[in-house]
């Protein structure tokens, strides 16, 4: 063995004492996963990662962590082709729509004395990293208030370097739209309140909050999702708006 991979294990090892949420599994689980490639190392700077490559146990894909950091991936969801169907098959009214933004999403993470942006894969997207504070600059300010909290939002744009595809109401550069504080306490409906106190505090006009608008029934929805459509949307994600955020599989997400 290489003295580097010695140290990284070593590291490893180190990370589960130190970090409880690795705890839930036993290290040797998480050694097998390390050593099968499910788990890769990487670095930023003076920092050290660790990121989930496959879906491992009850941790999705992207989610990544260290000593004192553990940032789940994001949640699997199915997809709804057929409205009449597929509803009642995951949600009841009333439910939470959201449009579904051409662009990538990030998870924005004071880490440090650093804010980083990291992919839906766990990477460190260098960026968004580099231009979060064009969008969001009262960003410190709210890490200095809520550090243990994650931002979600998606970058999108034509000004994007990774997807060519944008809304068309974006006309020039990127904006990024937040849309989820994913370890925040409570409920959908609760996190995106505190959402809007947050970026109403900031009086940031450049800010894009993704509504979430509570739909009562089926005709609601269609007359939403046309309006959408009409406006070159790519689509709509659907939420239950009384579940407090998870990780894995779930169909209270569509």
């Amino acid at each position: 063995m290489k003295e580097d991979e010695k140290e990284i294990k070593n590291y490893f090892k180190f990370c589960w004492k130190k970090n409880p949420y690795l705890k839930k599994y036993p290290l040797e689980d998480w050694e097998k996963a390390f050593n099968k490639g499910k788990i890769l190392f990487f670095t930023w700077k003076d920092k050290n990662f660790f990121r989930i490559n496959k879906d491992y146990k009850s941790y999705p894909v992207g989610t990544f962590f260290n000593e004192t950091l553990f940032v789940p991936g994001y949640p699997h969801i199915p997809r709804i082709y057929v409205l009449k169907t597929g509803l009642k098959r995951y949600l009841k009214y009333p439910f939470y729509v959201e449009e579904k933004i051409e662009g990538y999403n990030v998870r924005i993470v004071k880490i440090g004395d650093e804010i980083l942006a990291f992919t839906r894969r766990g990477y460190i997207c260098p960026f968004a990293t580099d231009r979060w504070e064009d969008f969001l600059p009262k960003l410190p300010e709210f890490f200095e208030e809520n550090p243990e909290l994650v931002v979600c939002s998606e970058v999108a744009g034509p000004e994007n370097p990774f997807v060519s595809e944008f809304p068309p109401y974006i006309k020039e550069d990127i904006n990024y739209f937040v849309f989820e504080l994913p370890n925040a306490p409570g409920n959908l409906a609760q996190r995106y309140k505190r959402l809007e106190r947050w970026l109403h505090v900031s009086q940031i006009a450049k800010i894009r909050l993704v509504d979430q608008i509570r739909i009562e029934s089926k005709e609601h929805l269609e007359n939403f999702y046309q309006d959408l459509v009409n406006n070159n949307a790519e689509g709509i994600i659907i939420k239950n708006p009384n579940l407090a955020y998870f990780t894995g599989r779930s169909d209270n997400i569509v």
